[in-house]
């Protein structure tokens, strides 16, 4: 009997985790301003381009990149090795018509979007994690 318990104990902890299965997220997505068109991703600007009328859009797996790999003043105890976790990460994710993403590396992920500004941040996460509800007052869509 102590077993039976034990073991739906064990199940019951890890349901959470197991409802969140690995999801398949398009990096290359371009993210939309406020009216629907691509955001420019000026990272590509160059000297002969430098109103960056060639650039292209800005990839959600641009924007995944740059969360990774930025230094933070707010992180000084960050190890080496979990800063190459996260350039390994960044590699595996930029340019990923197919990127697999655990629950875990989504956590990760999402907190570090705070370098770009609020419209980016928001495009992300609603992609990354269509569930986070991060909507800050009623939908205007719904009755």
């Amino acid at each position: 009997m102590k077993k039976i318990v034990l073991t739906a104990a064990i199940l019951l902890a890890a349901l959470p985790a197991m409802a969140q299965a690995p999801r398949a997220i398009d990096m290359t997505i371009v993210l939309p301003d406020l009216h629907g068109k691509p955001l420019i991703d000026y990272a590509q600007r160059t000297a002969d381009d430098p109103d960056c009328k060639k650039c292209g859009g800005l990839t959600l797996g641009e924007v995944v990149a740059t969360a990774l790999l930025t230094e933070r003043k707010d992180e000084p105890n960050v190890t080496a090795v979990e800063k190459a976790k996260r350039g390994a990460l960044a590699i595996k994710l930029v340019n990923n018509p197919a990127a697999v993403l655990t629950a875990a590396e989504t956590s990760e992920i999402i907190p570090l979007l705070n370098v770009w500004m609020p419209l980016v941040v928001a495009d992300a996460i609603a992609i990354l994690d269509p569930a986070l509800d991060i909507q800050s007052g009623p939908d205007p869509k719904k009755p």
